[in-house]
């Protein structure tokens, strides 16, 4: 408000100073909505950190497509992180404008708290992308076991990945046991005689046909005559665990998958030997495969317990530690989350590295007998995962 020369307020002025015009009726419908929008947009963002709050009812981590979205908890985080700053910047820019702001600005808020909790829970996890060398002597007589296993997992692309890479990373980790889902019986045999070069000693076990004993490599002149189905899930088990074999497959574990028990005494001198399951569940390809790829993995993660207190579950699971049938282990552990590497992802290589995409490569132990010790997460040419290396070592 402003005076004239001749002490009189303008009009104008006088009409600037009165009361707020009312809201139409339009306008009020308006902000309803827009808040209604905003607390909807913060609900949804906020749902991604527990999707499955409603579970068993409605668990949303075994519903197409949010199942593939979790999965890639991640790459949701970086998406959120980046929405909200967008947001949070337009909220500044309306404010100063004077042209609202208080909407965008919680949106924008919530958003990057969302974000960060996701990247603090991956974390928490382990994103050790330097974690310490996993490598242990290599140990080809029973004898001379110290009852510590080295499991290397590893899905090969349909074996397509080169033997001598996988050799050399194998080699460097001194693994006793080697899982590699999607690899037939002719890729392990090839792999096994390259690792004989160097002082290693393996069986190879297969899914597919009717060995239960496994395979020597030493006596197969010709690998290319076991097959090349790449449905199979492949097993190679170090001579330093003793002898094993092939035993009866749970129903529902899916494609590619065998359970292999130690021959006659479970235990070596006192150490005990690990009941091994090589795992490869199906995919969550789509909303038609939501009940097989449910049921195996629930399946998959039961073996933990199923098999026995010795057992070791590895492989690729085509899940995540958010998805329900992953969310509880009972006695069970996943050794990378345990040791400080459960939030790399595993899966896809093409996002070039390992802090972005999913973790569906796991090796579970069960409690009562290993203790995680240290594990890995390695880059290996020729697949679109990364393998998973766990120590584990026997409970005092």
């Amino acid at each position: 408000m402003s005076t004239h020369d001749d002490g009189t307020e303008s009009l104008l002025d006088l009409e600037e100073v009165g009361p707020a015009p009312r809201l139409t009726v339009w306008q009020r419908l308006r902000r309803g909505v827009g808040w209604l929008l905003a607390l909807v947009l913060c609900a949804l963002a906020a749902i991604s950190l527990w999707p499955d709050l409603l579970a068993p009812r409605l668990a949303l981590s075994e519903v197409y497509p949010f199942t593939q979205v979790i999965a890639l908890r991640s790459l949701l985080a970086l998406g959120l992180a980046v929405l909200g700053v967008i947001v949070t910047v337009a909220a500044v820019v309306r404010t100063v404008r004077r042209e609202g702001g208080q909407r965008t600005s919680v949106v924008g808020i919530v958003l990057i708290l969302v974000a960060g909790t996701h990247f603090w829970a991956l974390d928490q996890r382990g994103l050790d992308l330097h974690a310490a060398d996993v490598a242990r002597p290599v140990t080809t007589d029973s004898a001379a076991w110290d009852g510590s296993v080295t499991v290397y997992s590893f899905n090969t692309y349909k074996s397509q990945t080169g033997l001598v890479d996988l050799g050399v990373s194998v080699r460097g980790t001194g693994a006793d046991v080697v899982v590699l889902p999607e690899t037939d019986a002719s890729y392990g045999v090839r792999l096994a005689q390259l690792l004989a070069q160097d002082g290693y000693r393996f069986r190879v076990f297969t899914s597919l046909g009717k060995t239960t004993t496994g395979i020597d490599p030493t006596s197969v002149a010709n690998p290319s005559t076991l097959g090349s189905d790449t449905l199979a899930t492949t097993v190679l088990v170090s001579t330093g665990l003793g002898d094993y074999e092939r035993a009866a497959r749970p129903a529902g574990l899916g494609a590619g998958n065998l359970v292999l028990k130690p021959v006659g005494d479970a235990t070596l001198d006192g150490r005990t030997r690990p009941t091994i399951v090589g795992i490869h569940t199906v995919a969550p390809a789509g909303d038609g495969t939501r009940a097989d790829w449910l049921s195996s993995v629930s399946a998959a993660a039961d073996q933990c317990t199923a098999q026995g207190s010795a057992t070791i579950v590895a492989g690729d699971f085509n899940a995540t530690l958010d998805h329900e049938p992953m969310r509880d282990l009972p006695a069970c552990s996943d050794v990378a989350s345990t040791t400080g590497t459960g939030g790399l992802a595993t899966w896809p290589t093409s996002s070039r590295t390992a802090l972005l995409g999913a973790t569906i490569d796991h090796v579970i132990v069960n409690r009562t007998t290993w203790l995680p010790q240290a594990s890995k997460v390695l880059d290996v040419e020729g697949s679109d995962h990364r393998a998973v290396v766990a120590v584990v070592s026997p409970r005092d």
